[in-house]
């Protein structure tokens, strides 16, 4: 090697060195992502530390050493790119997955023309409380009272949060301790509520969910995946209503995945209401354990994993990724004023929130054009998440990664592991294999009844179809047994079922 030209092109040397060093960073960063085999992360290194000989070697020719360091800049360029990728990925990965807990949040509230500015204000008047539901985080939250102001605290029972609320509204009482994710539903009920009450004191409480049970390889067991859309503009680890309910069951071996939508209103018993029924959504104030006890008991399955997507989080994921292309099976206008065609339909962040929540045949005295009510609702968000997979696989996702990986990290947590969803990627990208993706729906009949979480007020619900639900239990059966399926085979089942009742 001629070492006078070596010193020559100092600054050649420096920056295939840079280079040789930018390479190792790069195989590093891909080694600890894990998301291609060994096998090829030794290739990687091996042809990257043979670029840089080449690169070097370069330097000591008088005709192509200006070529080397052209390359060796673009090559450097390149590798901090690269390694910016994976260390945004790693970090976004290690931020959503393995979170196992929840954030309940409990307020103080009075009525805004109350005198009293804080808990300390108030603590010789009688709370309202809500007897029976949540009686945990609510006696956590007059225990946490008690102690920061050592007094003993006078407290009168009522039915349920909606009762709770009317106590306050006439007078009965001055305070309440109200759980946040009863909020959206009062609303419906005291359209002022926000502006008519005040938050003297919050309590936050941080619990572990229960342990669902994991598939002992995502590879090659099939597992199931609870999909919870929650009804909040806060933190997704805030619980809170669930309004998208979809469950996922995955045939890795098989590559099937079917996803099956239940009507957020299905009237259905939850693990903790001792056989009284409620609303499915509902059961997202409780904890996403208990929507996920739910629908393993409707569906006869084990749950393995939770994924969890608040609706502001939701609009910059879709905003991320410069908007999604959607199919509708109907042209019609949303209550909150975007307007769709039947067919494809290019969207937004905003405009994807208002496809996915959409369920009104009429509102305010107009046809929206949308047929279906709820079902429908559950079939377009099933259309959704296909649109955004299909997006979020697609060499595009490259002109804004960093914004998409930020929106992901504050809008979505999952139980699984990060090794268990490294796995999934290292699975695909050895095999590229394609999917076959089925979407069914649980149906039912609207009527009015009481629920656990309003005993005193009839709700609309939706009584389950029990044909269809019998038939989407035999579609993960065969799912999990290995079986290719069809959505046509599920509407034969679930006819079938209705026939023999």
């Amino acid at each position: 090697m001629n070492i006078k030209l070596l010193r020559k092109h100092k600054f050649g040397v420096f920056v295939v060195g840079l280079e040789l060093i930018l390479s190792i960073i790069f195989v590093g960063f891909l080694s600890v992502l894990n998301i291609v085999d060994s096998s090829l992360v030794i290739m990687i290194a091996v042809c990257l530390v043979g670029l840089s000989m080449f690169l070097l070697l370069t330097q000591i020719s008088k005709k192509a050493h200006t070529l080397g360091k052209v390359m060796s800049i673009l090559f450097s360029i390149l590798l901090v790119m690269g390694s910016f990728y994976e260390f945004k990925a790693y970090s976004t990965l290690g931020k959503v997955s393995a979170q196992n807990y929840q954030v309940v949040k409990m307020s103080t509230i009075a009525m805004k023309k109350n005198p009293a500015n804080n808990v300390k204000d108030v603590v010789n008047d009688t709370f309202g409380i809500v007897g029976v539901n949540d009686r945990k985080n609510t006696d956590k939250t007059i225990d946490s009272i008690e102690k920061e102001y050592k007094v003993s605290l006078k407290t009168k029972e009522y039915a349920d949060v909606k009762t709770l609320v009317t106590g306050l509204y006439q007078g009965e009482i001055s305070v309440i301790v109200f759980n946040e994710a009863n909020r959206g539903m009062i609303i419906e009920s005291f359209k002022d509520f926000n502006n008519a009450t005040k938050v003297l004191g919050r309590v936050e409480a941080k619990s572990e969910l229960e342990n669902t049970k994991a598939a002992s390889d995502v590879t090659k067991e099939p597992f199931s995946v609870y999909l919870s859309g929650i009804d909040t503009n806060g933190k997704v680890s805030e619980t809170s209503r669930s309004d998208v309910n979809i469950m996922a069951t995955v045939n890795s071996k098989t590559k099937e995945i079917l996803l099956i939508s239940t009507p957020r209103d299905y009237y259905v018993p939850l693990p903790n209401s001792n056989g009284v029924r409620d609303k499915l959504t509902h059961t997202g104030i409780y904890g996403v354990d208990c929507s996920i006890g739910t629908l393993e008991k409707l569906y006869d399955v084990d749950i393995n994993y939770y994924l969890r997507v608040n609706f502001t989080g939701f609009k910059k994921i879709v905003d991320s990724l410069g908007g999604v292309t959607v199919h509708s099976d109907y042209t019609f206008k949303a209550d909150w004023g975007p307007s769709f065609v039947k067919g494809d339909n290019k969207v937004n962040g905003k405009q994807a929130l208002a496809f996915a929540r959409q369920r009104h045949d009429y509102f305010r005295g107009r046809k929206t054009g949308l047929e279906g009510g709820d079902n429908q609702r559950g079939r377009n968000q099933q259309y959704l998440i296909k649109a955004i997979v299909n997006k979020a696989t697609s060499p595009s996702i490259l002109k804004n990664f960093s914004g998409l990986m930020d929106s992901i990290a504050e809008s979505i947590e999952t139980n699984m592991k990060t090794s268990e969803i490294t796995d999934l990627v290292k699975m695909q990208l050895s095999d590229m294999s394609a999917w076959n993706i089925t979407m069914i729906n649980a149906t039912g009949t609207g009527e009015k009844a009481t629920t656990f979480s309003m005993p005193s007020t009839r709700l609309y619900v939706m009584v389950p179809d029990e044909s269809t639900v019998k038939a989407a239990k035999k579609m993960v059966d065969k799912v999990e047994a290995g079986e290719h399926i069809t959505e046509e085979e599920f509407k034969k089942l679930a006819a079938q079922n209705k026939t023999n009742n």
